[in-house]
């Protein structure tokens, strides 16, 4: 079993905790920290790192419907089957122009996401020989109402910043036009 990037794992003792106690074969790193804390962990023998170098910025998870207000859903509470069979996706526009994904997936609850992808090519220059994988999340989960970038083209561009083609750094800020990696650079 591996933990996913929802674990938030910080540290070298965390790693040797979720080898031992529960048997994990690997783990995400956090997003959170700077290049200089991920260099100081130390992972346990026989055990995976991997880093999410591409993925939506979940801000916050609700059991409220955020629906009702922006896109005039009709219910005047939850129901019961909402949350098994609602789908919907918008964006809202805060005071300072700001728009900010509001997403709700069949089985699960609605969340926002920020303006922002998380988009760190640098983790891959600076940290290859820690990590055994690095992740890119595809899904349109965080999008809303935003125009969907070409997968085949993101992942090409992936592809050659893996095999060290200098170009595909540039031609991915291209494409991620609103992007950041500001926690890998201050870290917490």
């Amino acid at each position: 079993m591996d933990c996913g990037p929802f674990l938030n794992t910080t540290n070298s003792y965390a790693l040797m905790t979720l080898q031992e106690q529960l048997n994990c074969a690997g783990a995400f790193i956090s997003n959170e920290i700077n290049r200089n804390q991920i260099r100081n962990i130390a992972r346990p023998k026989n055990f995976k790192l991997l880093y999410s170098i591409y993925h939506p910025i979940l801000m916050m998870t609700s059991r409220q419907c955020f629906f009702q207000q922006t896109v005039g859903c009709n219910k005047p509470s939850i129901e019961d089957g909402c949350m098994l069979k609602c789908e919907k996706a918008t964006t809202i526009t805060n005071v300072k122009g700001i728009s900010f994904a509001v997403d709700k997936q069949k089985g699960g609850y609605p969340s926002i996401y920020n303006h922002e992808q998380f988009l760190n090519i640098e983790a891959v220059e600076d940290l290859s020989h820690l990590f055994d994988e690095f992740f890119i999340d595809l899904t349109n989960i965080g999008s809303g109402s935003k125009a969907e970038i070409d997968k085949v083209q993101l992942v090409n561009h992936f592809e050659n910043v893996l095999k060290g083609v200098n170009e595909a750094k540039v031609q991915l800020n291209q494409l991620v036009t609103v992007s950041t990696n500001a926690q890998y650079q201050q870290g917490l």
